[in-house]
């Protein structure tokens, strides 16, 4: 491909383009946009606004929220007082003739400083009025990660990223250590989805100031009581998120049928499994809902930030364990039996991996159907995977 220059580009109209992906320069606010927030909105506004790194970046799946998650961050900083010609918002998902340009972020945001700002990015931030700078869909662009690291390293901007891809925002993510902080944000959370429908207030059991509670069993006794207290909202929340899955469009739109909102879904495998797989008859459906049901736990476990999920594959002398949590030195083992009975045998990879000492693990946690205790083993906290989802 050949490449362009910036005054180009901006000559073919790329500049009316930009300025209306800004439309607080001329005094306007972005319309429609969601009252509810997701759980990662705060993070995201600390780190952006007084984070240890100069660049944020939201990392996750499409048609989970990321863009309006950072149009409602620019509405909180114009809420607070910060002056609409200090934020620059580019769309790169929007803009394919932008790949034309060697170094796109480079050369916008010069641009952007000259025309916006008129001064350098060093000058406004001396003068008080350090520029806040949101790249969106950023995978988009071969070369983000070293544009972005020379942006941050040398000039005094706050940055906030968001991508979709997965293995190119990890590439990028990983020549930027040290300079970026990481933010993963998948489908809703169960909490998220009840806001969203109008059901109610779901409150989260797990504290947001680290892992460290995740380690002790009364920790786990304590979710299944909180689940008991909220059951009625509860199962109706994971009632909605068993027909439509938790992509934010499947419940901001719940009046329009299933089919029609699938359509909209990126992801092929919700569509397969609940659109599908999940209708195809008794058999079929009491199979694939436990499949769905471990998948499920699985992913939710892995989206609590910094901690370690892993499965345990069978081995000659231990049975599997669906998956491993490590916080230390210490592990937690889960085992999902999303069925109506569960006997002895189906602890049995849970109490094998509690009986190694140096395993490190004081208790186990096996993942349900329903409220009922699943073992009367004490070392075994059964709980329900519609209270496991309000962990967070």
């Amino acid at each position: 491909m050949a490449q362009a220059t910036l005054f180009e580009l901006l000559t073919a109209g790329l500049e009316a383009t930009i300025r209306d992906m800004n439309p607080w320069w001329r005094g306007e606010r972005l319309f429609g946009l969601p009252p509810v927030r997701r759980w990662a909105f705060g993070p995201l506004r600390e780190n952006l606004k007084a984070g240890m790194t100069a660049a944020t970046v939201l990392r996750g799946p499409r048609q989970v929220g990321k863009t309006t998650l950072l149009n409602q961050v620019i509405h909180a900083l114009l809420d607070e007082g910060v002056a609409p010609h200090r934020i620059f918002k580019i769309q790169f998902d929007e803009l394919p003739e932008l790949k034309k340009l060697p170094e796109p972020i480079l050369e916008l945001s010069r641009w952007y400083a000259q025309n916006v700002l008129g001064r350098s990015l060093n000058q406004a931030a001396t003068d008080g009025e350090m520029a806040f700078i949101f790249l969106d869909e950023v995978q988009n662009l071969p070369d983000w990660a070293p544009q972005l690291k020379h942006l941050a390293d040398i000039h005094p901007v706050r940055v906030l990223v968001t991508g979709s891809s997965a293995l190119r925002i990890e590439a990028g993510r990983d020549s930027l250590a040290g300079r970026i902080t990481t933010l993963e944000m998948g489908p809703l959370l169960l909490r998220e989805l009840a806001e969203i429908r109008g059901f109610g207030a779901l409150v989260p059991h797990l504290p947001a100031n680290g892992l460290a509670p995740l380690r002790n069993k009364q920790f786990w006794l304590d979710l299944r009581a909180h689940g008991e207290v909220q059951r009625g909202l509860r199962r109706i929340a994971f009632e909605a998120f068993c027909e439509r899955g938790a992509y934010p469009a499947a419940h901001a739109h719940a009046e329009q049928p299933w089919e029609r909102v699938a359509d909209l879904l990126n992801e092929t495998v919700i569509r397969r499994a609940i659109q599908h797989d999940l209708r195809l008859g008794p058999r079929g459906k009491k199979r694939d809902e436990h499949l769905l049901a471990d998948s499920a736990a699985g992913y939710f476990l892995a989206s609590v930030p910094n901690l370690d999920v892993a499965h345990f594959p069978e081995r000659p002398t231990e049975p599997e364990v669906d998956y491993v949590a490590t916080i230390g030195e210490q592990r937690i083992p889960v085992e999902v039996k999303y069925r109506r009975r569960i006997d002895y045998r189906d602890t049995l990879g849970l109490r094998a991996f509690i009986e190694k000492a140096h395993y490190n693990a004081p208790f186990a946690v096996l993942v349900t159907l329903h409220d009922e205790p699943g073992s009367d083993d004490p070392r075994i906290v059964s709980l329900p995977l519609s209270t496991l989802l309000l962990m967070r």
